[in-house]
């Protein structure tokens, strides 16, 4: 699986001198079948605000079958990024979800 999370919806006007409007979803491809599937995350260490031009990190070996059997989980780490007002974020959440 590829996960895509948040990112820009409609660029600024100004470009980088500026925020567009971001995205809160994640994704999922699942690059055997090259379907997309709809990923629910939840966050710890903060807000989940729309957001983008972030960094992001995957767990390592977080990408796996649930526990539980039920699906795949996913953990990763978002740093910082832009919010649509513009102002640069600072904060470090940790994503977890699970793909039924």
């Amino acid at each position: 699986y590829a996960l895509c999370v948040f990112g820009e919806r409609d660029p600024a006007a100004d470009g980088h001198a500026g925020a567009g409007h971001f995205f809160t979803d994640a994704w999922a491809l699942n690059t055997a079948t090259w379907q997309w599937h709809a990923v629910q995350l939840t966050a710890k260490g903060g807000a989940m605000t729309p957001r983008g031009w972030f960094a992001l990190c995957q767990a390592p070996g977080s990408t796996r079958m649930a526990a539980d059997g039920g699906g795949v989980a996913f953990e990763v780490f978002v740093h910082g990024g832009n919010c649509e007002s513009n102002t640069r974020l600072g904060d470090l959440l940790r994503l977890t979800g699970t793909l039924d």
